[in-house]
């Protein structure tokens, strides 16, 4: 017990006051992926500290003009504005924290805060393809282990705790998949081998285990910080959405090339096609893969 009252209590030295408290108070978030709960956390914890520097003494203090106050800051955070999705996430943690608190109504709707992620917003980036030559150069800068991530990411569209997770197949009626761990929300999902790319990435991948205590990150790092590394490789190689090369443009890449080939089957065939993609993707709606491509809309 003693143990973890001076944990609790290193932990709240490293915080200012109103941190803390709005950590304390909402306490452990039990649902959606760890990266959404880490980034929820993250976001409370922003809050906090913006409201010890507005002056409240405590997080349940706040009030409207607080709220707002924090929206009109993020709005131009380091003089950029934030993305529609990003500010989003911030209202979502701000919602948590007032519903913690007994406040609910004093957080607007993401309407009145700007920050509504319509359709027009949610695909944006549809349909922009992978650029091959920066791909390469990326894969190039990373460690092996990260290297074999990025592939994964690229052969299987999976994300990034999913590629660094992922190795195991199955095999039934004659026919071989992945098995994809790490799945956004805990989904059971498995992913069709296809090609020999995919067999060579695996049996690397698979390789690279068996001489590593069975792991894809470096011995003596948990699972947090692997994929932290991996992400700082990526960031110093160049691997950003706009050199269009980062992990979720793989994941992109991957998906309008199965529909590429979805259009190019049968027609009676496509619906089961269609079917397996969303299943694939981790998606449990056809709209979703809109954020990624138009190619299916008229389906």
């Amino acid at each position: 017990m003693t143990r973890k009252n001076n944990a609790a209590s290193t932990a709240s030295k490293k915080m200012c006051k109103i941190e803390y408290e709005a950590r304390s108070i909402v306490g452990k978030l039990r649902r959606g992926a760890s990266l959404t709960v880490k980034d929820k956390l993250r976001c409370i914890g922003n809050i906090g500290r913006c409201m010890q520097r507005y002056g409240l003494n405590s997080i349940r203090h706040m009030k409207p003009a607080h709220v707002a106050r924090y929206f009109a800051e993020l709005k131009t955070a380091s003089g950029t504005s934030l993305s529609a999705g990003r500010m989003a996430n911030h209202a979502t943690a701000m919602r948590t924290l007032c519903r913690a608190i007994g406040k609910p109504d004093i957080v607007p709707s993401n309407s009145q805060l700007g920050c509504a992620r319509n359709i027009a917003n949610r695909t944006k980036h549809a349909d922009e393809r992978v650029n091959l030559s920066k791909m390469q150069d990326v894969a190039a800068k990373l460690s092996e282990n990260n290297r074999l991530a990025y592939s994964m990411a690229l052969l299987f569209g999976l994300r990034q705790k999913e590629s660094v997770l992922s190795w195991k197949t199955v095999t039934s009626d004659g026919v071989e998949k992945l098995v994809v761990e790490g799945a956004k929300g805990n989904r059971p999902r498995e992913i069709l081998i296809e090609n020999e790319q995919q067999r060579a990435a695996l049996k690397a991948n698979q390789e690279y285990r068996a001489s590593h205590e069975g792991k894809l990150i470096d011995e003596g790092k948990s699972l947090k910080q692997g994929i932290k590394q991996l992400q700082n490789e990526l960031s110093s190689a160049g691997a950003t959405r706009i050199s269009g090369a980062n992990m979720h443009t793989l994941r992109r890449e991957w998906i309008i090339e199965r529909c590429e080939k979805i259009l190019a089957a049968p027609e009676d065939a496509r619906d089961k096609m269609i079917e397996e993609l969303v299943f694939e993707t981790g998606h449990g709606r056809l709209e979703v893969i809109a954020c990624y491509t138009a190619m299916l809309s008229g389906n």
